[in-house]
């Protein structure tokens, strides 16, 4: 048994609002389809040194959730095209007619 494809080095996709930020990362499962994972942290400087926490402050929490509603579109919208992908026996050659 094969598992899962574990995620890339790089996401597939980042949103930054203010100091949150979320990155979707792709997972190829055994049977070839593609799946989500998400994740969010809070990035600051302190002393000229970045560092980041999982824990957000009241005025960061929106931030944090239009971020997040946005990452939930994004992966809506991919996993929705690929849905509506032509399968290669739904590829048709264009018409002569159409030149």
């Amino acid at each position: 048994m094969t598992a899962p494809s574990k995620p890339a080095n790089r996401p597939a996709y980042t949103l930054r609002y203010g100091s949150v930020h979320v990155a979707i990362w792709p997972e190829i499962t055994k049977e070839g389809h593609t799946r989500y994972a998400a994740t969010v942290d809070r990035r600051y400087e302190v002393n000229g040194e970045w560092k980041t926490s999982r824990t957000f402050r009241k005025d960061e929490l929106l931030e944090a959730a239009q971020a997040l509603t946005d990452a939930y579109r994004f992966i809506a919208q991919d996993l929705l095209g690929a849905m509506k992908a032509p399968r290669a026996t739904e590829f048709r050659q264009p018409s002569a007619d159409a030149a």
